[in-house]
């Protein structure tokens, strides 16, 4: 869960770039699945203002309608990360024996 949430944090700072101006915009929305809402019409469950797309906007950073930097950003850091850790997961084998004691 921490490497997700991790991989939000770095689009949500690319996002916040590319507000600046400082970061060009490709393609500004990948897919926009945040309709317009009625101001006292129910909101959709995955909308970044509804019941599980807030908790998911805070925890992972999703973004209803991301920029394609947002979301290769998220799926890059998402591989690399993973790539190293079972990388690292595989150098250290938790099977292995413990090291026996010395009897004496």
């Amino acid at each position: 869960i921490l490497i997700l949430f991790a991989a939000g944090l770095v689009a949500h700072g690319l996002h916040e770039l590319q507000e600046a101006g400082l970061i060009p915009v490709v393609i500004e929305h990948v897919w926009d699945i945040n309709p317009q809402v009625a101001a006292e019409g129910p909101i959709p469950l995955f909308h970044e203002q509804g019941h599980l797309g807030s908790i998911f906007k805070g925890l992972f950073g999703y973004n209803g309608n991301p920029s394609l930097l947002e979301v290769l950003f998220y799926v890059l850091y998402l591989a690399a990360v993973s790539l190293a850790w079972f990388r690292i997961d595989r150098r250290h084998p938790r099977w292995q024996k413990p090291l026996s004691r010395p009897h004496y």
